[in-house]
């Protein structure tokens, strides 16, 4: 049988990204990266969706505090067309 697609509702957008954000940090830290650098990537000149959707999904994802515990640096005009971006970098040993 195949499996419907799930689809996230804009109530429960935080809760997804913080869950992402512990999964990933478990992740790396079981591979020997427990250091890693977070950005938010804001909206570039061009986009793909209005300014009311994009000031939305970017104040979703630039949220602190709990739930989304990992503190990270802001990247101007570095998100993609259709939407802002929460970008993950390793730190090399």
């Amino acid at each position: 049988m195949r499996r419907r697609p799930r689809f996230c509702r804009q109530k429960d957008v935080q809760g997804e990204v913080a869950r992402f954000i512990e999964l990933l940090s478990r992740g790396y830290s079981d591979l020997g990266f427990p250091d890693y650098a977070v950005a938010l990537s804001t909206h570039p000149t061009s986009r793909g969706v209005s300014d009311e959707l994009w000031d939305w999904a970017e104040s979703r994802l630039g949220a602190r505090g709990p739930p989304m515990r990992v503190a990270y640096f802001v990247q101007p005009g570095e998100g993609a067309f259709y939407g802002p971006k929460r970008e993950f970098a390793l730190r090399d040993r």
